[in-house]
């Protein structure tokens, strides 16, 4: 077939299937010709029906699959155009072609399909049928019929959005049923969480939330459960912020959260979703965490522990637990009454920057850094006792200390600046009298203090150390032996 002139209105059928076969050739101008082509004849409302006739019957699995894919896409956009016979045909295909296909790939985006279609039909009353097929399905003591009904409600729960609201009560009670015998239990799960992320109203919600106990334990015991977690916890950490939503389970939510997030063996990904969880969570139900003296030590617990871990072993521009924590405890600072949470913070890092272990005098200072915006009344007794430790810290055999230090003393200056910049006859000199010992990343890091520091000075607190000040800035202008930004000089 000559792809350079075709015209889209003048594609059979049979160019039809070749131009989808072409997707898969190796050539890759035949794949980028056969595209542009396909983009045009699929703006045509006629193209639906031969997309349709190979989605359902090709023999080729790949062009089946390519087919879903297309017709999932441009269904809906075309559907009011279509004849009122093509389309209760097409309903009838599709539910043919789910039923008999025996790839679960395509059986699973023929599905996908369905739900798509479902989505425009079911609110207005156009489909009243699917949902006794799907109910029949579930309930049948065939294995694959019993498989079938549960992927199909799946889809379309997923598609079909706030539309669901009429149907709440006989999808619970659907759902109690499959999970009462234990029928695909991942896909099950997947529903549930779907409805989850419905846009139905808080009432309905309610009712869903109820099979929670049910959707942990599934969730908990399944083999492979990394992505069924990192779902649903993406789900509570929106859900969170509807108020007596997750209220009875936020305790054991929590816990579940905590296990996965203290342990290294799970992927960054998931660690940082239920740490984002037990960070949001304390932003609307405070009360109820700071009531739980137990469950707030665990929080603190954990987070301290997860600021301990070598960041070194990721990526550098990957976003680790370490920075999930950090945010975690910034935010519990600033949530928690002081009178609660300061001594939790405050004894834990005393511990801690009193260690052999520089990995746990780094965490300290990193954390007293994230959370001095939040405990900063009760910190103002201690600041002058905390910044002697903390300046110890510029001297400490440790660069990752020393680096830490520096950024815990940025992070005084940048959030309590006029508490913090009262100290300054303590905490200049250092930072002039360690600049000259450093390496470049390290002094690049005291002059980003300096900078940030000085702004908050008034003309006779700067006065005295205006002169070493001008002599470093002037030596490292005219040195050649540090790259360093002009910003910051």
């Amino acid at each position: 077939m000559n792809l350079s002139n075709i015209d889209p209105t003048t594609i059979t059928p049979e160019m039809l299937g070749t131009l989808l076969v072409n997707i898969f050739c190796p050539k890759t101008e035949v794949i980028k010709e056969s595209t542009r082509i396909l983009k045009s004849y699929f703006k045509l409302r006629e193209s639906i029906g031969p997309l349709l006739s190979y989605a359902t019957g090709s023999p080729d699995i790949r062009v089946r699959l390519l087919a879903c894919i297309c017709l999932k896409k441009r269904l809906i956009k075309h559907w009011t155009a279509q004849e009122a016979v093509f389309k209760i045909s097409t309903k009838e295909a599709l539910l043919s072609a789910f039923l008999s296909e025996t790839d679960a790939k395509v059986r699973e985006n023929v599905a996908y399909v369905i739900g798509t279609l479902a989505s425009l039909l079911i609110p207005n009353n156009e489909w009243p049928e699917i949902f006794a097929f799907i109910t029949a399905k579930c309930q049948s003591s065939n294995p694959l019929e019993l498989d079938q009904g549960v992927l199909l409600l799946y889809a379309i729960c997923d598609e079909l959005g706030k539309g669901l609201e009429p149907f709440i009560s006989p999808i619970i009670e659907l759902l109690n049923k499959l999970i009462a015998i234990k029928a695909n239990q991942t896909l099950t799960v997947k529903t549930i969480n779907a409805i989850l992320n419905s846009n139905i109203s808080e009432d309905s919600l309610m009712k869903v939330i109820a099979l929670l106990p049910h959707v942990l334990q599934i969730t908990l015991t399944s083999p492979d459960n990394t992505s069924l977690l990192h779902e649903i916890f993406d789900s509570f950490s929106d859900l969170v912020y509807i108020p007596k939503l997750l209220v009875p389970y936020l305790p054991t939510l929590i816990e579940i959260a905590l296990s996965i997030a203290e342990n290294k063996e799970n992927g960054n990904d998931l660690r940082n979703i239920v740490l984002a969880f037990i960070e949001f969570a304390v932003n609307t139900k405070a009360k109820l965490i700071r009531k739980d003296k137990k469950m707030l030590t665990r929080i603190i617990d954990v987070a301290f522990k997860i600021v301990t871990e070598n960041e070194d072993e990721h990526e550098e521009d990957e976003e680790t637990p370490v920075t999930s924590a950090l945010y975690l405890l910034q935010a519990y600072a600033l949530k928690i009454p002081n009178r609660i949470i300061y001594s939790l913070i405050m004894e834990r890092c005393d511990a801690f920057i009193k260690s052999p272990e520089p990995r746990l005098r780094k965490a300290a200072l990193m954390i007293l850094g994230a959370t001095c915006k939040g405990i900063e009344l009760a910190l103002k007794k201690d600041l002058d006792s905390v910044l002697d430790v903390a300046l110890k810290c510029a001297k400490d055999e440790s660069v990752k200390v020393q680096e830490a230090c520096f950024k815990t003393l940025y992070d005084f200056t940048d959030c309590i600046p006029q508490g913090f910049s009262k100290h300054y006859s303590k905490v200049l000199p250092v930072l002039l009298a360690e600049i000259g010992n450093k390496p470049d990343q390290l002094k690049i890091k005291i002059l980003i203090v300096l900078e940030t520091f000085c702004e908050h000075l008034s003309k006779e607190e700067i006065s005295p150390y205006l002169k070493p000040l001008l002599q470093l800035l002037i030596f490292y202008v005219d040195s050649s032996q540090m790259s360093v930004s002009y910003t910051h000089l």
